[in-house]
């Protein structure tokens, strides 16, 4: 494709005019090549056969990203951008002052990441922000080869596809400097993996999902949870007949799993699980801070003791993952959050509850496998945070998973509606 070449001979460049000793890159010369090449990658999805389906979407969605990360950065005195701020301020700054003077005040690992970036193809927050942009796009075009992929309608397909790809805080947050494209970006992948390995029993893709949910926690611990699920849905599924059952290969490649997952956390621990690592009792766990506006720590307990976490688990995913409800509404952007993020999460809930409810045979066992994944990662969330901005935030890393759970659980099951299609190339099948 005709973009892989243009963003290959982009870096090039640049590394070429870093090598020459000019250490930042000009913001008009920043411009000029992200122009270029959404030029040839907008040309790319046009022609492509693969995603001739969902052109329209996928162009929506890149030029939507585009809008939103020049208005950031040139558009801020006019309005600043929810979610951006001080925080995407500070990791640029970091990695800025890592990538020049080797240290910084916040060494995370995604300063870390990002200052290798500007040491090889030199400083420029707009360049810098537009690849952690590209990673939604890889977010979304993986997100749409497993939707496709999935025994369901072709109309249920694009509603999801052009829902994950317009939602305005998954937007946003693929927009400004922060982690989420990257931890989005590698849970997505492992949720291709995962499915893919359900579809045939290929190892190799049960490790990968492994792999890339546990390259997640370099960036957040919370992502722990995805791998722990994975784990699980190898465990409990049986590939061969499309349903949940503990078979003895299963629980073999599990064994085998587990024990690499294990030595890598005893290895390196400290890096993958840095904010769990000092954690004595159950109440370390939960975040209980009740300062800022946005916080709704009161509604949902604490974590004192093993009843109280029990009783106030569900609380905690309810507000995680709906919040900000109507009686937490501040203004303009709590009710554009709840509209736009919240209530996506709330449908696709209900939507998998009536759909297991139902009895429905056809992908039943992928859809309680999915929820099993995402239950684990939420729980973790869930008890991490108790404000409305960084919940939207947390949430949003799981927003691919929860839209093939959408696609997979809204409307009636394709097998029964439609006997015309050709339904070959589905991931499952009865």
């Amino acid at each position: 494709m005709l973009s892989y070449v243009i963003i290959l001979s982009e870096l090039i460049i640049l590394i070429l005019i870093k090598s020459l000793g000019f250490s930042e890159i000009d913001n008009m010369i920043a411009s000029l090549l992200i122009f270029i090449f959404s030029f040839s990658f907008l040309i790319d999805i046009q022609k492509s056969d693969r995603f001739t389906s969902y052109a329209e979407a996928i162009t929506s969605g890149y030029l939507f990203r585009i809008f939103l990360l020049f208005f950031d950065l040139f558009g801020s005195n006019i309005r600043t951008l929810p979610q951006s701020g001080a925080d995407s301020a500070s990791f640029y700054y970091n990695a800025r002052e890592l990538a020049i003077h080797g240290r910084a005040n916040r060494e995370s690992a995604f300063a870390k990441t990002m200052s290798y970036v500007f040491r090889v193809i030199g400083v420029n927050r707009l360049y810098g922000q537009f690849l952690l942009m590209l990673l939604s796009i890889v977010s979304l075009i993986v997100f749409i080869l497993t939707v496709d992929g999935l025994n369901i309608k072709d109309s249920t397909k694009m509603r999801a596809v052009w829902i994950v790809c317009l939602l305005p805080n998954f937007a946003l947050l693929s927009s400004i400097f922060l982690r989420e494209s990257i931890i989005t970006a590698l849970i997505t992948i492992s949720a291709y993996c995962i499915i893919q390995w359900m579809s045939g029993g290929n190892s190799l893709f049960a490790v990968a999902a492994i792999a890339f949910s546990t390259c997640s926690c370099l960036f957040h611990s919370g992502c722990i949870g995805i791998t722990i699920g994975c784990i699980v849905c190898i465990m409990i599924y049986d590939y061969e007949a499309h349903r949940i059952h503990v078979s003895a290969g299963g629980a073999l490649l599990t064994v085998l799993i587990a024990f690499i997952a294990s030595f890598v956390f005893l290895n390196y621990g400290d890096s993958l699980l840095g904010k769990f690592g000092t954690i004595e009792t159950l109440s370390d766990i939960a975040n209980t801070r009740e300062a800022g506006g946005s916080s709704y720590a009161k509604y949902v307990g604490n974590s004192n003791n093993p009843l109280s976490m029990v009783v106030f688990t569900i609380p905690r995913i309810i507000y995680f993952l709906f919040s900000p409800f109507p009686w937490q509404w501040r203004g303009g952007s709590d009710i554009i959050a709840f509209f736009f993020s919240g209530l996506f999460y709330l449908i696709t809930i209900r939507n998998a509850i009536i759909f297991l409810r139902r009895g429905d045979r056809t992908n039943r066992g992928l859809v309680i496998c999915l929820l099993i994944i995402a239950f684990f990662c939420t729980f973790i969330f869930a008890w991490g945070v108790s404000n409305v901005g960084t919940a939207s935030r947390h949430r949003d890393k799981m927003v691919c998973l929860y839209g093939i759970i959408y696609a997979l659980t809204v409307g009636v099951n394709i097998k029964e509606t439609d006997n015309t299609v050709n339904n070959t190339n589905s991931y499952l099948r009865e």
